[in-house]
C-alpha cells in the first residue's frame, strides 16, 4: 500500500473511501470490503482519504474524541484491509476555512472517483438521475435530521429525500459528514440538512437553502 501523508497525491480513476477510520473497526471494514467489490467492477485503485488529525482538534479542542489508535496503527490495519493507497489529509487552518465544495472538487480534480464510500450513523447514495436516497439513524442526539426527511425517524432502507424529488433538483455532488449532510445540485444551489452545531460559521453562509432545519 502506498502511504501519503502530505495529502498530496493524484490518481486517473479511483474508488475512494472517506473517514477517520479510527481503530478500524467492522463498520469501517465493511466500507472497506465495499471499496474492494467496486475495484473490481471499476479497476480503479482504492484510496481512503482521511485527514493525519481528527478535525475536531482543532475545530473545538474540548470535544476533540479520544482516539483509539495511532496514525501508524491505522496505516497497519487499512493495509490488512486490502487498501492501495493511504492518503492522510492535514487538517490545518487552511482546510478548516475551506468551503466544502472547494475539497470536495479538489478531491474530484486529484483523484477522478469512479465510486465513493462513507459512513458513520447515516449513509446517502446518488442515483444517475440526480435524486439522493438515505437511510441510518435519523435521530440521535449528534445527527439529528440528518436524513434529511424532515423528522428524526430511523430509516432501514434507502428512502428518497423527498423535497428535492418533488421539486424536481438534481443533485450533482453529495458530502456527507458526521452530523450533516450537503448536496450541490446541477445549477449550483447548495442544499443543507442536519444537525448544525458541529459546522463552522462559514459554512453556513453557504447553505442557501435546506430541505430541513432543526
Amino acid at each position: 500500500m502506498k502511504v501519503i501523508l502530505n495529502g498530496k497525491h493524484r490518481e486517473e480513476s479511483s474508488v475512494l473511501a472517506l473517514g477517520m477510520f479510527d481503530g478500524v473497526h467492522i463498520g469501517h471494514q465493511v466500507l472497506l470490503e465495499r471499496a474492494r467489490t467496486l475495484h473490481l467492477r471499476y479497476g480503479a485503485p482504492v484510496v481512503v482519504c482521511t485527514f493525519a488529525r481528527h478535525p475536531m482538534e482543532l475545530i473545538a479542542p474540548e470535544k476533540a474524541p479520544r482516539l483509539l489508535t495511532t496514525l501508524e496503527e491505522r496505516i497497519s490495519l487499512i493495509s490488512h484491509a486490502g487498501a492501495d493507497v493511504f492518503l492522510a489529509m492535514p487538517f490545518d487552518e487552511q482546510m478548516r476555512d475551506q468551503p466544502p465544495e472547494c475539497y470536495v472538487g479538489e478531491l474530484v480534480r486529484r483523484l477522478h472517483p469512479k465510486a465513493i464510500v462513507c459512513g458513520y450513523n447515516h449513509t446517502a447514495a446518488l442515483s444517475d438521475e440526480g435524486y439522493v436516497f438515505t437511510w441510518g439513524s435519523g435521530g440521535t442526539m449528534f445527527n439529528a435530521g440528518a436524513l434529511g426527511h424532515g423528522d428524526k425517524e430511523h430509516q432501514a432502507t434507502p428512502v428518497v429525500v423527498d423535497y428535492l424529488y418533488d421539486n424536481g433538483i438534481k443533485i450533482k455532488k453529495l458530502c456527507s459528514g458526521c452530523h450533516f449532510m450537503l448536496a450541490l445540485a446541477e445549477n449550483g444551489d447548495l442544499y443543507s440538512w442536519g444537525r448544525g452545531e458541529y459546522v463552522p460559521p462559514h459554512f453556513t453562509a453557504l447553505m442557501r437553502r435546506a430541505p430541513w432545519q432543526r
